[in-house]
């Protein structure tokens, strides 16, 4: 990374965000790691494997908006 920003003449500001976002991101992923092994799940799903077809009642659209946020945005 340093040379590549040496390189290109990046800007230390920048270049300390960068390195410090891509630390912060490390260290948040490996505590997560840590903690989903500690859990000792039997696997790992998301709300994006779900089986909407298997559960009906759930309407996939409406969880589907909720997951993009435009909620948020829109202040509803």
């Amino acid at each position: 990374m340093l040379e590549d920003a040496s390189k290109n003449n990046v800007p230390y500001s920048d270049f300390l965000i960068t390195l410090l976002s891509q630390e912060i991101e490390q260290k948040e992923k490996a505590a997560l790691d840590k903690r989903l092994k500690k859990a000792k799940l039997p696997y790992i799903k998301s709300i994006h494997d779900f089986d909407f077809s298997f559960q009906p009642s759930i309407d996939e659209r409406r969880v589907k908006e909720v997951l993009s946020g435009r909620y948020i945005h829109n202040g509803n």
